[in-house]
């Protein structure tokens, strides 16, 4: 597999785009950024509207700044109950008490998402300091 940026190209590295999406790649990458601003209780919040029609490979949550104030430091990624309804199919309580890299391991992780499934972050309480990227890793079919 080539390592190239070059459009036509197929590789696993590439160029993110405006929308965080890793172009002109067979394994593609979307990068989602998140913080606390977003979480003020335990609602689902839409973090991306939707991936293409996919399956999703990988998974996983960058802590770059990690939560000390919030009550319990977990956060599920998924899809939408409104949608395919599996808000922790990605991610399911990975801490954000700690900086790290956190890999999903959720039900949804090696299926076949479908294009209208938005993807949710939720929490179980307001934070105060997190921020985070959320990665997902998949093949456009």
């Amino acid at each position: 597999m080539s390592y190239s940026n070059v459009p036509g190209v197929n590789g696993i590295a590439g160029q993110f785009n405006d929308l965080g999406e890793c172009e002109h790649n067979l394994l593609k990458c979307l990068k989602i950024p998140i913080s606390h601003t977003m979480f003020t209780g335990t609602s689902e919040v839409i973090i991306h509207t939707a991936l293409p029609r996919a399956i999703v490979e990988k998974v996983l949550i960058n802590v770059t700044t990690a939560e000390a104030t919030g009550t319990t430091k977990t956060i599920n990624i998924g899809t939408a109950t409104a949608d395919s309804g599996d808000p922790d199919g990605f991610i399911a309580a990975a801490s954000v008490a700690a900086v790290a890299a956190v890999k999903g391991a959720g039900a949804l992780v090696g299926t076949i998402c479908p294009a209208s499934d938005r993807i949710v972050a939720v929490a179980p309480n307001a934070f105060s300091e997190m921020h985070a990227d959320v990665y997902i890793f998949y093949t456009e079919i």
